[in-house]
């Protein structure tokens, strides 16, 4: 929440404001945000009750790293940048954050011998944060396209996967700590590579599809699929013989 020092005489005024907001945390897991805005605004106080906006520009920063390690950094231009305030006397009683861009986004995680990068262009973001009489609600939107890939590498075997990502969408919209929405799409294209001992797969991967919809905490639907074709050669080899 953001928190003007105002003044509490009668005024009405035109502003050019440039600021940074920056938002740190660090525990079991790591949080950064750095916003930068550039624009302009107005506002006016009268009978004690004072209306604030401002409409501008800027960029998003935001490199967060979760408890198993996965780590997503994500610098968004931001074309449209939106806040309205309303405070009576010192208190203030309505805040609306909106936002809106594209830009671009690297998720990078490891678990066991397994490295998964996804390197992604967001096509569209939108985020919504408004506080009325204390209660907070939010709206995010994410929709990126991309590449990704995927190897493990172990002392008998390996696996690779280099893909093409061709939709990425996450949405949610919460109200007050409760999830109202939760809805995850992904579509992308692929060639996977096996290696194990004397064995060698290859697979041509057409589909690539996981959905994943909540609504209210009830899943409403679930789906995924992965389809395609290729190839396989296996070879058992010892002193005696050869296949």
């Amino acid at each position: 929440m953001t928190l003007w020092n105002q003044p509490l005489a009668d005024h009405e005024i035109t502003i050019t404001t440039d600021w940074t907001l920056r938002h740190e945390i660090e525990n079991e897991t790591a949080e950064e945000y750095v916003l930068e805005f550039a624009g302009q605004g107005w506002q006016r106080r009268a009978d004690g009750i004072l209306q604030h906006d401002e409409l501008g520009a800027g960029t998003l920063t935001i490199d967060e790293t979760s408890e198993d390690g996965t780590n997503v950094y994500m610098f968004i231009n931001l074309d449209r940048i939106w806040l309205n305030e309303t405070m009576d006397g010192a208190e203030l009683t309505s805040q609306l954050f909106e936002m809106a861009g594209s830009g671009n986004m690297t998720i990078r995680s490891q678990e066991d011998d397994t490295n998964t990068v996804i390197t992604a262009n967001v096509v569209e973001s939108y985020i919504l944060r408004s506080v009325v009489n204390g209660i907070v609600e939010e709206e995010f939107t994410l929709e990126a396209n991309g590449e990704l890939n995927l190897s493990t590498v172990t002392n008998d075997s390996s696996i690779n996967l280099e893909g093409d990502l061709s939709l990425l969408l996450v949405q949610y919209h919460d109200l007050d700590g409760v999830r109202l929405l939760d809805y995850t799409e992904f579509q992308a294209t692929a060639e996977l590579e096996i290696q194990e001992g004397g064995a060698y797969i290859f697979i041509d991967v057409s589909e690539m599809y996981n959905l994943n919809h909540e609504v209210n905490g009830t899943l409403i639907a679930q789906h995924e699929r992965v389809k395609g074709d290729g190839t396989f050669f296996w070879s058992d080899t010892n002193d005696d013989n050869g296949t």
